[in-house]
C-alpha cells in the first residue's frame, strides 16, 4: 500500500526557510516509521529543488540541483515524527524533537544525573535543548555532554553566538492513538535570528 500524504503550508513567503514537520499517522513507533519518514524527508528536499546526501556520521549535506549552496539544515526523528529545520539566515542551525510515553520520562532524569550535579526543572526539556545546541555547533555530544547539559536548563542565549528556543507544536492536530505522551522540541539558531515557525506540516496516512 502506498502511503497517502497530505500537506499544508503555514507560511507561503518562503519555500524552505523555517520548520517542516512530518507525521506518519499510521506507523506509530514501529520500525517502518523511520523508513517512511526518511522517504518523506527526501521528497521534501526534492520539492525545494535540492539534492541531499546523508554522511555515515549522520550529517546532512544539501545543495541545489546545479550545485549551488543552500541554507544549512538540521533534522530530528522521533517515533512517527521527522522535524526539518532550515536556516533563515544561512547560519548553522540545530533542532531536536523527542516524543516519549509519560511512563518513560524517568529516563531523562537518569541521563541528566550523569551530567548535572542537581536536577533541572525539566530533564526532558534540558536534554532536547542540549541536543539542539550541540547540533548547531556541529560538535554533537562528542564535545562533551556535560557542557551542553549544564547550559540547557533554560531556553535563551548560548555560547558561540547562539540562542535556543523551545518550540510549541501543540497547536497541530495530531493523533497519538490515545497513549499518554510528551512531545518536546527545541531549535538553536543565531542569537540575532528571528524565532523559527512552522512552514509546512506533512501528514502521512
Amino acid at each position: 500500500m502506498t502511503a497517502h500524504q497530505s500537506e499544508f503550508v503555514v507560511d507561503s513567503h518562503q519555500q524552505s526557510g523555517g520548520l517542516h514537520l512530518i507525521y506518519d499517522a499510521q506507523s506509530g513507533h514501529r520500525p517502518s516509521a523511520r523508513r517512511r519518514l526518511v522517504g518523506a524527508v527526501e521528497r521534501t528536499f526534492e520539492k525545494f529543488g535540492w539534492q541531499s546526501l546523508r554522511l555515515p556520521s549522520g550529517k546532512r549535506l544539501c545543495a541545489a540541483l546545479d550545485g549551488s549552496p543552500v541554507p544549512p539544515v538540521s533534522i530530528s526523528y522521533s517515533g512517527p515524527f521527522a522535524l526539518i529545520a532550515v536556516s533563515s539566515d544561512w547560519r548553522s542551525i540545530g533542532v531536536d524533537l523527542e516524543l516519549t510515553r509519560t511512563s518513560r520520562l524517568m529516563r531523562y532524569d537518569i541521563i541528566e544525573a550523569e551530567y548535572l550535579d542537581q536536577r533541572s526543572p525539566d530533564p526532558m526539556a534540558t536534554f532536547v535543548r542540549a541536543e539542539a545546541w550541540a547540533k548547531a555547533l556541529e560538535y554533537g555530544f562528542a564535545f562533551g555532554p556535560s557542557f551542553f547539559f549544564k547550559g540547557s536548563t533554560e531556553p535563551g542565549a548560548r555560547d558561540g553566538g547562539k540562542r535556543v528556543d523551545d518550540l510549541d507544536l501543540g497547536s497541530l492536530d495530531l493523533n497519538f492513538d490515545g497513549f499518554p505522551h510528551r512531545l518536546q522540541a527545541a531549535a538553536c539558531v543565531d542569537i540575532a535570528a528571528p524565532p523559527l515557525s512552522i512552514h509546512s506540516f506533512v501528514r502521512i496516512e
